[in-house]
């Protein structure tokens, strides 16, 4: 049976890594990114994570391309390190919606199809900075 995931993050780095591991592998992956394109493993797909559409849209263009979904893994992310009196508020907004909202609402929207499958998988990454704040 032919398995298939959702990697978030998959245009470049570790989440390009994992998007064309799991293609080497025989998975089928829609790759998820700011600005997927051809050049991304898998079956690209442009989608912005900070909106809750964007997630919504994700899953459901995995399982209306694929039929089904076994794993998602959310891997999106981007750093920001300023003082705090010179954080940009927005820059914020987006830190959060990427690295903790998506996550949660890939998982909701995925649940049904993980549990479905029999044995789905949600794999989050998160950086170092998970255990450790930068200066």
């Amino acid at each position: 049976m032919e398995r298939v995931g959702l990697v978030t993050g998959a245009a470049s780095g570790i989440g390009r890594a994992i998007a064309q591991r799991l293609v080497d592998d025989g998975w089928r992956v829609l790759a998820v990114d700011l600005r997927a394109d051809d050049e991304t493993p898998g079956s690209p797909f442009a989608a912005d994570l900070t909106t809750r559409a964007g997630n919504h849209d994700a899953v459901a263009a995995a399982v209306e391309r694929f039929g089904r979904l076994d794993a998602v893994i959310p891997n999106a992310g981007f750093q920001h390190v300023s003082p705090i009196e010179e954080f940009p508020e927005d820059r914020w907004d987006a830190i959060v919606a990427l690295l903790l909202t998506s996550p949660f609402l890939l998982a909701r929207a995925a649940w049904q199809h993980l549990k479905a499958c029999g044995d789905g998988r949600f794999v989050a990454i998160a950086s170092v900075h998970g255990l450790v704040a930068s200066p």
